[in-house]
């Protein structure tokens, strides 16, 4: 065969790197001849993960015992790189006993026959072995199919299933009656999901059926695992792996494809020259960590395929081109792109950008990634498990998520690529950081520009985009001035009021403006807090739209205040409070105990990086509700789209549970009318929503529709508590009538 037939890449990358270069097995050093316990798997920094049982099985003693084992060596051998028996030591590192699932969380027993935790971390005493690489990691979901193997590492010994149920800390996985089965020797083996090209779990155990004789109602090859959610909770030291270039080749769709065609015949023209395939070869591989042989070199065709099927490779290719043939590169960008290669940045750059944002920045670039792209669905292409994730694999899910948006919408140079959005998103969060961090942020998107090709004028516009954004952000950040109006309903149409007013200066505390025992209606309440924003000159403030707080009673809070007006005579201003300023509501009666006071400031304070609820029709119980916020104890949002008739109960239960951010329809008659109220929620910065709150409103009056929601906002600022009520007149203060 001419050895330049030979394909350039040795094997598929996909289960043999993902696997076999981290696949362990811990064997039986208990007996006088030596055997596998089980199987494990390495995690990177000298440490392999397998199961507690395993290793207790290993040293020969009792599968649950729940005491970690003292100063004993484990035999641990890695049959993908040698022969199995070529062991290292290894002692533990980290112990996770098993037990029986929550609510008794009780320590497993002999005859469990489900369980929970059973992690051991162990650590080699000597360097590992140069070829060993970390696994690659990914969230386990229901239906995946799955494969397991034998802890003595042969691959015949492969065990399909699926993830039937995800529950937690632990999930259940259904073998098909056809092929090996998951038995003893499984355990503590990698499940390895062939679609992620990653792996999603850790075997746990068979489910034996009861004794006596078998049934046609008994469980056939069901066995359980650990999802790689629990793992990393159980075991947060364990970093997440991330290597983009071992991802699988992506199938491609059937049929024709011009797009593709196009890619390919481009392909072939610009890399023609044997000689500048063999410039960027060698980058390729190394960059993506491609098992190649370095003999054979990569032919157009395969070439072709790599770069539209490998995520990065494109990215890649075109950072090494885009030196000396720049308009190639863009060109070839364009097309690939076109015809769905994946990675919009190379390797280099998506690690050099992880390196320049600052810390805890998931948070920030979510917020300046939906203040910049205000009508994306950036939170429906979110993995489920996002939320949950620790900081530094959140800030990588989010990343990869903004690459999926190749423009960012707005207008560029004609015959220019558009900007895409991850870099206007990363402008955005730099003109709200100080130096260096926004230097580096603006370094690494003036390269990513010129690679791809991208205007200077269209990134110059995105750049003084943000700057205004900024400033916008930091006015509205500052303390403003705020009417807070402690409001009693007394008839159908009159109700009594006590009214408070700052400045909004820090050193300021809320003086009393007005407390009487007088009924007015709507019309003459907001004719006097409009009065009263004059006299204190507060209306004129640029760029300080007033706050209009009113504090009800949880039965109250569907009073309709943000729609009361002055009924404004011929010739006089019309005024409605919810368009003319910024009105939101509170109930401090909600918080009467320390506990839910505690509960609420913790909230507050995980404002910005807080998780959102989005409490649908399926909600009908403060019970569900107490639960909903008992699993998210960092939600600080929700989102009320319940049926109307349960509307008061779950808001006060949201409100008593501590969270100081509920948002609903006032007009809806029935549920599912929540799509506009995430449009609210999620278009810009957490701390943004009472203005576009108030924006809505305004436009509603511009651009009336039946169908518009109503929205009610309570907003209850942890940092800023409401003052007490007076049912009498100040003294020395002069009152507004």
């Amino acid at each position: 065969m001419n050895p330049r037939a030979r394909p350039w890449l040795r094997t598929d990358p996909s289960e043999a790197s993902t696997v076999w270069h981290s696949f362990a097995s811990v064997l039986d050093t208990s007996s006088t001849s030596t055997s596998v316990a089980g199987a494990g798997v390495y995690v990177g920094d000298g440490l392999v993960l397998t199961c507690a049982h395993v290793v207790n099985d290993a040293l020969g003693d009792e599968p649950f015992t729940p005491e970690p084992p003292r100063d004993a060596l484990v035999s641990v051998a890695f049959p993908g790189l040698g022969e199995p028996r070529d062991s290292l030591t290894a002692r533990v590192s980290a112990w996770i006993p098993a037990q029986h699932p929550a609510p008794e969380a009780r320590p497993a027993l002999p005859g469990d026959r489900v369980w929970t935790g059973d992690l051991a971390l162990l650590r080699l005493q000597s360097a590992p072995p140069p070829l060993l690489r970390p696994v690659r990691w990914m969230p386990m979901a229901e239906r995946q199919s799955v494969r397991a193997w034998h802890g003595n590492g042969e691959q015949f010994t492969f065990a399909n299933g699926a993830v039937k149920l995800y529950d937690g800390p632990v999930s259940y996985i259904d073998g098909p009656l056809e092929g090996a089965a998951v038995g003893p020797g499984y355990s503590g083996g990698p499940l390895w999901c062939a679609e992620q090209d990653a792996v999603v779990g850790l075997v746990l155990g068979i489910i034996e059926p009861p004794p006596g004789g078998f049934a046609s109602s008994h469980v056939v090859r069901r066995f359980l695992a650990v999802p790689w959610q629990s793992v990393r909770s159980f075991l947060p030291e364990i970093a997440p792996r991330s290597h983009p270039g071992r991802s699988p080749h992506r199938p491609r769709s059937a049929g024709y494809s011009p797009a593709l065609h196009a890619f390919n015949r481009l392909v072939a023209d610009v890399f023609r020259d044997p000689g500048r395939r063999a410039e960027q070869a060698p980058r390729l591989a190394d960059e993506l960590e491609l098992d190649v042989d370095t003999d054979v070199l990569v032919g157009v065709d395969e070439l072709a395929e790599i770069l539209a099927t490998v995520p990065r490779a494109l990215a890649v290719l075109c950072e090494g081109l885009a030196v000396d043939r720049p308009d190639s590169a863009s060109r070839l960008m364009s097309a690939g792109l076109a015809a769905g290669a994946s990675g919009l940045l190379s390797v280099s750059e998506r690690r050099w950008l992880l390196d320049v944002l600052p810390e805890s920045a998931a948070a920030r670039l979510e917020e300046a990634a939906r203040s910049a792209m205000p009508h994306a669905t950036l939170t429906s292409h979110l993995p489920p498990e996002y939320r949950n994730a620790p900081e530094e694999e959140r800030l990588r899910q989010l990343v990869d998520v903004l690459e999926e948006f190749r423009s960012d919408g707005a207008a560029v140079v004609e015959g220019t690529p558009r900007v895409p959005a991850v870099l206007r998103a990363v402008e955005y969060l730099a003109a709200l950081c100080g130096e260096p961090a926004a230097g580096g942020m603006r370094e690494w998107s003036d390269a990513v520009a010129v690679r791809l090709g991208v205007a200077r004028s269209a990134l110059g516009e995105r750049r003084e985009d943000a700057r205004v954004w900024a400033l916008r952000e930091s006015a509205t950040a500052e303390p403003q001035p705020r009417l807070t109006v402690a409001l009693e309903p007394v008839t159908a149409t009159g109700y009594r009021c006590v009214i408070w007013y700052t400045s909004g200066r820090r050193d300021e505390t809320a003086w009393q403006v007005l407390a009487d025992d007088d009924t007015r209606t709507p019309e003459e309440i907001t004719r006097l807090l409009h009065a009263i924003l004059i006299r204190q000159g507060a209306v004129a403030l640029p760029g300080k739209v007033p706050v209009v707080e009113f504090l009800l009673d949880s039965n109250d809070l569907d009073e309709p205040v943000d729609t009361w007006d002055n009924n404004a005579a011929d010739g006089e201003d019309p005024v409605v409070l919810g368009a003319a300023y910024t009105v939101i509501l509170r109930c401090p009666r909600l918080r009467e105990d320390i506990g839910q006071r505690r509960s609420w400031q913790s909230r507050w304070e995980n404002l910005d990086s807080g998780g959102l609820l989005h409490l649908t029709e399926e909600y009908t119980t403060s019970l569900q509700v107490y639960g909903a916020l008992q699993a998210d104890l960092n939600a600080s949002r929700v989102i009320l789209a319940c049926a109307p008739r349960h509307r008061a109960a779950l808001r006060a239960a949201c409100m008593k549970y501590g969270i100081p951010v509920v948002l609903w329809d006032r007009g809806a008659i029935a549920a599912g009318r929540g799509d506009p109220l995430v449009a609210l929620m999620l278009g810009g910065s957490a701390r943004g929503l009472p203005h576009r709150v108030r924006t809505h409103r305004a436009r509603a009056l511009a651009q009336p529709r039946r169908d518009a929601p109503q929205p009610a906002l309570v907003w209850d600022d942890a940092t800023a508590l409401p003052p007490t009520s007076r049912w009498s007149d100040p003294i020395e203060q002069e009152q507004i009538r």
